[in-house]
């Protein structure tokens, strides 16, 4: 089972833990919420969509959004830079997660590089 690594910033970076499809995740351990906010399997499916999206064929600034009824969660993802990074095309995406029953969003950056002609997150 393939596994994404996100880096959860709220003002500066407080954990980098894999996100595995299939799996709800504690986005935040550290967080005053810890045990609360989870992203469920089909959240992370409509998110993988959106960023694959926005890695193929975005220009900067250009932003996807995704929502899951079910889970009540949803979010916004924007292709914030285009880069090189040893010799490999890479990008960096705000993602924005809205979760239900919380009044403010969570926010992190998450880098992603091509590697063999497929994207890879660039955290691992």
């Amino acid at each position: 089972m393939k596994s994404i690594r996100v880096a959860v910033a709220i003002g500066t970076l407080v954990a980098v833990a894999p996100l595995t499809a299939g799996h709800a995740f504690l986005i935040d351990p550290m967080g005053p919420n810890a045990g609360q906010v989870s992203l469920s399997g089909q959240d992370m499916s409509f998110m993988r969509g959106q960023v694959i999206a926005l890695l193929e064929r975005a220009k900067i600034g250009e932003t996807r959004r995704w929502t899951n009824e079910k889970s009540g969660n949803s979010g916004t993802m924007r292709l914030i830079e285009a880069y090189r990074a040893e010799g490999r095309d890479c990008r960096r995406i705000l993602h924005t997660i809205k979760f239900k029953g919380f009044k403010d969003p969570r926010s992190f950056v998450v880098p992603y590089c091509k590697d063999g002609g497929r994207w890879r997150n660039a955290m691992r």
